[in-house]
């Protein structure tokens, strides 16, 4: 799996930002490289060392998406959640999901592999 996906790119994960909920934010999404080539996702460190970057980056993208907005705190705690959540589905693998699960007590779905 990390063969296939070695850069995971928020920017297309960051529907969030764009929603029209986020009336002023800009229509192109704003994007940084999550790079985890260097990370083994079948140890426990990790896939913890992968969920602080993505958790990292997806604050910096939400925070420069909202910046200014009128509930700005309310839009950047919504679109970091959903940028966390589709990065994690996008990386599909089974070691974060569960680690992201245990941590917020919410379940998401992975694609099973060869499909």
């Amino acid at each position: 799996m990390k063969t296939l996906i070695s850069t995971l790119t928020l920017a297309l994960l960051l529907g969030a930002c764009t929603d029209p909920a986020f009336a002023g934010a800009s229509d192109a999404s704003p994007q940084l490289a999550v790079r985890y080539n260097d990370l083994s996702l079948h140890t426990a460190a990790g896939v913890a060392k992968l969920y602080s970057r993505i958790n990292g980056a997806a604050a910096l993208v939400c925070e420069r998406a909202v910046a200014g907005e009128p509930w700005a705190g309310i839009a950047f705690r919504a679109c970091k959640e959903r940028a966390v959540e589709r990065a994690i589905q996008n990386v599909n693998s089974p070691e974060l999901t569960a680690y992201f699960s245990a941590l917020t007590q919410k379940a998401l779905a992975i694609a099973l592999a060869g499909n």
